[in-house]
């Protein structure tokens, strides 16, 4: 694992759309970089975890997110919570899954300096689910939003080669 600035101890910042999903899908990685020495900050927005998340021996921080729908105003809100937070506790890496948290994380850590972001597309969600106008309007807003926020990226990580090769069609 990395080491945090002037060789201490890292500050990892793990940012979720569902909080359950830290332990269940992300626990054994968040073990792991506690094995390792480090400071495992879990984000996500569902209290109830925290004894969990805690046992993995991580903190847990909620933020404001829906991780289903579209509102900008609630997006926006997000998008902040997520840039005040990293502000606020200057971590070295930032690691997020899911559609929301890869975009607005990615950006909001960017924005702050943040050199080590990495990403998990676990898949392309609700956005790109049928294709009706709306849907297609949505789908070139995601689009571009993730173009923004990927370039932040040392790292993207893809569960399925399918959405691996859909991105790679959006830079091409």
């Amino acid at each position: 694992m990395c080491q945090g600035r002037g060789g201490n101890v890292a500050k990892v910042l793990i940012v979720s759309h569902y909080t359950p999903s830290l332990v269940n899908f992300r626990g054994e990685l968040i073990r792991s970089i506690v094995q390792r020495g480090h400071n495992v900050i879990a984000v996500g927005p569902e209290r109830g975890h925290e004894h969990w998340i805690r046992d993995l021996g991580a903190s847990f921080l909620r933020i404001r997110l829906h991780r289903t729908g579209v509102n900008p105003v609630e997006d926006f809100l997000t998008f902040w919570d997520l840039l005040c937070l990293i502000k606020s506790i200057r971590p070295d890496v930032v690691f997020s899954y899911a559609i929301k948290p890869v975009i607005y994380g990615s950006i909001a850590a960017g924005l702050q300096g943040i050199s080590r972001v990495y990403s998990l597309i676990t898949g392309l969600g609700y956005a790109f689910a049928n294709e009706s106008l709306t849907q297609k309007i949505l789908n070139r807003g995601v689009v571009l939003l993730y173009r923004w926020a990927i370039r932040y990226n040392r790292v993207v990580f893809f569960q399925n080669r399918d959405d691996l090769e859909f991105f790679r069609s959006l830079t091409s």
